[in-house]
């Protein structure tokens, strides 16, 4: 396991482009099974300089970092190398092949079989998944404080260290279905994107498998990975592709208890004073618009978002006018004056939805589905200071 070293002492907001970090040396150490701990030179570290200098402290949305590590490579199998792979492994429910299947195409390997199960992934022993898959948050600790005074303060203690773990594992022999699948060219290399199209690659031969063998044919998943699969079959498990925030990074928000409390009422009696269709379009709504957000798959998240918007402002047809007479006034301008934007983007919906297309765009590090998003926030309730619905 590798640690981190360093403090981070407090600054004032206006100095927050310069960051005052204290770096330790050695800057990293290797942690040994027996306990002992072996310093790491600050050579063979690499990134920690540019890390440093781009440290953003009281940033309302901290950056993620990254880091990068395998399991299972060797000499013939170097890390890095091979095709960006998919590998996905179903305990099958007191259900077994004989004689064992190994199938392969291409880009596909296919195994039914009878064995011990090899898995890994790096443990973040401090820090805290978030909602969407591969992000990890290193949270900061901290205790509001009244003073005999009245005065209210919070006080934290910043650490920036990450405590990564190297873990792996091998079960028992039991009965299995195995997929290796190389991902399509051009897929972004981190965790959260290839499992996306991994998921989406094999989607249709787990349901085929379903359909033919039965429900027990894909019983618990043992083990769902991002790496690299070679030629020969060989498979290496990418550790790295997970990001990492640091909260102490955050600038600090209050909220005020009153204001929240007045929030809460207005929406409760507001909820309250629906129709009962109204309530469940906006129970409908707001369970497509949690999945969207927690969603790795781009092309499922803009469909989720879109879903949002359907089950508020649509009937059961596909007569867009409803949902066109929203969003003019929500932009406060003539319906007539968005009729080839909203069409043009409903198309590109149906093309989702139906399997004519498979990418959603991201130019400027914004994505079109962050656009449907923040028309879906605008339509479910009184928008935010910093989320502004634009239909273009």
């Amino acid at each position: 396991m590798a640690e981190e070293s360093g403090e981070h002492r407090a600054q004032s907001a206006e100095h927050a482009s310069e960051p005052d970090v204290d770096r330790p040396k050695p800057r990293a150490w290797i942690n040994h099974e027996d306990g002992t701990r072996e310093p790491v030179s600050p050579d063979a570290i690499t990134g920690l300089d540019e890390f440093y200098a781009g440290w953003g402290q009281y940033v309302p949305d901290p950056e993620a970092v990254t880091f990068d590590a395998w399991q299972q490579s060797d000499a013939d199998h170097p890390p890095g190398e091979g095709q960006v792979g998919y590998r996905i492994v179903y305990k099958t429910i007191r259900t077994f092949t004989f004689p064992a299947i190994d199938f392969s195409t291409s880009n596909l390997r296919v195994r039914f079989a009878n064995g011990s199960i090899n898995s890994g992934a790096p443990r973040f022993t401090d820090a805290l998944p978030e909602r969407t898959p591969g992000y990890y948050l290193k949270p900061e600790w901290g205790e509001i404080k009244e003073s005999p005074a009245g005065e209210v303060g919070y006080m934290s203690q910043p650490d920036m260290r990450v405590h990564i773990d190297n873990h792996e594992d091998e079960t028992p022999h039991g009965n299995y279905v195995e997929l290796l699948y190389a991902v399509p060219d051009g897929t972004t290399s981190d965790f959260a994107s290839v499992i996306a199209a991994g998921r989406a690659g094999v989607a249709p031969l787990l349901v085929a498998l379903e359909m033919q063998f039965g429900p027990r044919i894909l019983g618990p998943v043992l083990t769902e990975e991002a790496g690299a699969v070679f030629s020969d079959g060989h498979w290496n498990r990418r550790l790295g592709g997970r990001y990492i925030r640091l909260e102490s990074q955050a600038s600090m928000q209050m909220i005020p208890g009153q204001s929240g409390v007045t929030f809460l009422a207005g929406m409760l009696q507001r909820q309250v004073e629906r129709s009962d269709e109204e309530r469940r379009r906006t129970r409908i709504a707001s369970q497509w618009y949690l999945r969207g957000g927690a969603e790795a798959d781009l092309t499922i998240a803009y469909v989720a978002y879109w879903l949002v918007l359907e089950a508020l402002e649509l009937e059961e047809n596909s007569n867009i006018a409803p949902l066109r007479a929203a969003i003019a006034q929500l932009l406060d301008v003539e319906p007539s004056s968005i009729s080839d934007r909203l069409g043009r983007l409903y198309s590109t919906r149906s093309k989702l939805v139906h399997g004519a297309l498979r990418s959603v765009t991201c130019r400027g590090g914004r994505c079109t589905r962050d656009r449907r998003r923040a028309v879906g926030v605008a339509q479910l309730g009184p928008p935010q200071p910093h989320e502004q619905a634009s239909a273009r």
